[in-house]
């Protein structure tokens, strides 16, 4: 955008020239026009920002009470579920006679029981393995020094 500045006080209307106010009328017209164009192509450009924005707006209220809605949905079902598990879990306690329940109960202490095992197994075998490795560079160790010992033998005796 041209800006021409026109400081009208100091014009001397005696001396006007008509071609040249209208020169400056024209071209202060063509400013004035250049300027509310801009604003008008912001102003187009703000109101459809603000759309979009209502837009974006409207669709994050709907999706958030979608949300709401299949969490509450989802947290009724889960609770019904608990419910259903835990009032077979009580028919299933009752029909169960005390021999089968107790056989359940050994086959549950022999698995706690496996899984310890299991478990000392591996702890047994990581610190089996600690150790050979130990060992190992102990070992390597040891025959460095022995071939170093050895090589200042024979540097001496030479």
């Amino acid at each position: 955008m041209r800006t021409n500045s026109y400081n009208l006080d100091y014009i001397n209307l005696d001396s006007l020239d008509i071609e040249k106010l209208k020169k400056i009328e024209s071209e202060v017209s063509r400013e004035v026009n250049s300027v509310e164009n801009s604003i008008s192509l912001r102003n187009k450009e703000i109101n459809r920002l603000n759309y979009e924005i209502g837009v974006g707006e409207k669709v994050v209220a709907e999706n958030e009470s979608f949300v709401k809605n299949a969490i509450s949905f989802l947290q009724d079902f889960v609770w019904n579920k608990e419910r259903k598990i835990v009032n077979l879990n009580k028919k299933i306690k009752k029909s169960i006679k005390a021999p089968v329940a107790q056989k359940i109960n050994d086959f549950e202490q022999q698995a706690k029981t496996a899984s310890k095992d299991r478990d000392n197994a591996l702890i047994q075998s990581a610190e089996k393995e600690r150790l050979k490795s130990q060992i190992t560079a102990f070992s390597t160790e040891l025959e460095q020094e022995f071939l170093k010992s050895r090589n200042l033998g024979n540097n001496t005796k030479e």
